[in-house]
């Protein structure tokens, strides 16, 4: 349990000031509750628990990759053991089709100048995306493009991990639109973690 604040007056008012800072700080780093999630102090500590058959997120599990979609991949969820039902697994942000697919997007990008010491120049960029498929699209910048390919490919089968989240919907993309597909179909609970550390690549010639 937290002391309670003092009042920050008298000759000990800075003292005082410190103190309650360094209180409120402690209660930032208290647990709070949330959705499905539940806080009890005890004599003990800090208790946390879920309601029954629902998961608060946060929880890693295992799956097997079947096939490639542009938001998702279609995968099995693997216990060591068994295969589970298909669930789509959504892919990182980056790796996603639908927010880049035919959009032309500004980037900011700094320049240094030479010298001692240098200056720093703000560039706008645009950059131009067209999709040749899933994994694979070509990027123009003014009149130079190159082709990109995910690396490292997805496979068939492949073991990945996904982390269960909250509410999350693919098609909305701020500033960028929205996405016109069939909203319902692409809700999904799972998000890949990538720890393949996958990218988009420059493609050999």
């Amino acid at each position: 349990m937290l002391p309670p604040r003092h009042q920050e007056t008298g000759v000990l008012r800075e003292v005082w000031r410190y103190f309650n800072a360094l209180r409120d700080y402690g209660a930032s780093l208290r647990p709070q509750p949330g959705k499905n999630v539940h806080v009890k102090h005890t004599s003990q500590g800090i208790m946390l628990s879920a309601d029954p058959g629902t998961s608060p997120g946060g929880e890693v599990a295992q799956f097997v990759i079947q096939s490639v979609d542009g938001d998702y991949l279609l995968c099995k969820r693997w216990d060591g053991s068994t295969l589970g039902a298909e669930e789509k697994v959504l892919k990182p942000y980056h790796l996603r089709r639908s927010p880049f697919d035919g959009e032309s997007i500004v980037y900011v990008a700094e320049e240094i100048t030479s010298g001692s010491p240098g200056t720093v120049a703000n560039l706008n960029e645009t950059l131009v995306y067209a999709y040749l498929s899933d994994t694979c699209r070509k990027v123009t910048r003014g009149s130079v493009s190159e082709y990109q390919v995910v690396i490292p490919f997805f496979t068939v089968c492949e073991l990945i991990y996904a982390m269960k989240v909250s509410d999350t919907l693919v098609p909305n993309y701020p500033p960028f639109g929205e996405f016109t597909g069939d909203d319902e179909d692409l809700k999904t609970a799972w998000l890949d973690l990538n720890v393949d550390g996958r990218a988009w690549a420059r493609q050999a010639p």
